[in-house]
């Protein structure tokens, strides 16, 4: 097990509540990239919210986001993901007259861009200096950096974004103070409650710092002054396949938890790819012979995602989360501009 050095991490409170009371829940690598480094996951014995503690602190978390990291947002059938986030987006926002979007998180400006040529002013916030330089929209490097900090966008997006960002609460109050009365602040963000995260550990660490439950987002969005007005947990925008589900459950059966990360069985990917072998029928067939089990798994994983849609226990949650309109408000009709 490899470590990082005391210089680059950093110990933190619970970012909802402020507690140090914590429960330590399991130790997880960079499995996207296969680095050496172990982190921690806890959870909040408070208020429930989980993140990593120790992190890597910002200076060294920019090592985790490789220019390559950025290149999916890139891929020409993203447009149908785009069209799907926007769709919904406008229907939250149907009754705003303007059309004034900030995109947190914006990557590469794809998302954006796409808005803007649906006739939105598009406006976006990026950290990240790996990802490419944008120049056709204006783009923050933090919220101080945005010039006015009025109510100045009936729209605010954030798609699988909140659970990177190092202070999501500070992100919920600078929302709350962007976000025109009766705005929506649309937020997708991996489920908690989910045995996709808990129990079968899928997670984009050290990026991913955080994972928030419906209880904790409402937590978040009370204490900002916002509310929120729809949870649903599908596949509508992200997919998070329960990868080994049905190991899980055998294992919880019998009294046995969760298997550690190092111990998942390896994917037909990531079989192919050991062996050298090419991606079709043949190397699919060597692979359900050599993985019986993993590949009974596979087989029958849409049925169990199915079952968490029904249930609202899906790995991905979205949110509709509203500013709250004053009385005067509402009787001067300023949602409506």
């Amino acid at each position: 097990m490899v470590t990082l050095a005391n210089a680059d991490v950093e110990i933190v409170p619970c970012n909802l509540c402020g507690s140090q009371d914590f429960e330590r829940l399991f130790e997880i690598a960079d499995q996207r990239y296969e680095r050496p480094e172990v982190f921690e996951m806890v959870r909040c014995k408070s208020c429930g919210l989980g993140f990593l503690s120790p992190r890597p602190k910002a200076s060294a978390l920019e090592r985790y986001y490789p220019p390559a990291y950025f290149d999916v947002f890139k891929a020409p059938n993203y447009d149908v993901a785009y069209l799907r986030r926007a769709k919904f987006l406008e229907r939250a926002c149907s009754a705003s007259k303007t059309r004034r979007l900030l995109d947190i998180g914006c990557a590469n400006g794809a998302f954006p861009r796409f808005m803007r040529d649906r006739g939105w002013t598009v406006e976006g916030i990026e950290v990240a200096a790996t990802a490419d330089s944008i120049t056709d929209f204006p783009v923050y490097r933090s919220v101080a950096e945005i010039p006015s900090s009025s109510a100045r966008y009936n729209a605010i997006s954030a798609w699988s974004v909140l659970e990177y960002m190092p202070d999501p609460g500070a992100a919920f109050r600078a929302v709350s103070d962007l976000l025109s009365p009766g705005g929506a602040f649309i937020v997708v963000t991996p489920n908690f409650d989910s045995v996709t995260n808990l129990g079968l550990r899928r997670y984009d660490v050290p990026r991913q710092l955080y994972c928030f439950s419906p209880r904790t987002i409402q937590a978040y969005a009370a204490k900002a002054g916002l509310s929120v007005d729809t949870i649903n947990t599908d596949t509508q925008f992200f997919a998070k396949a329960p990868n080994n589900w049905l190991r899980y459950y055998l294992r919880r059966a019998i009294g046995l938890g969760p298997l550690p990360w190092d111990q998942h069985p390896e994917g037909r990917l990531k079989y192919a790819r050991r062996r050298n072998l090419p991606l079709g029928l043949r190397t699919n067939v060597r692979y359900a012979i050599t993985h019986p089990r993993t590949s009974l798994d596979r087989a029958l994983e849409p049925l169990f995602q199915r079952y968490q849609e029904w249930t609202g226990t899906y790995g991905f949650a979205t949110y509709v989360i509203r500013k709250k309109l004053s009385v005067s408000d509402a009787q001067h009709g300023i949602a409506q501009k």
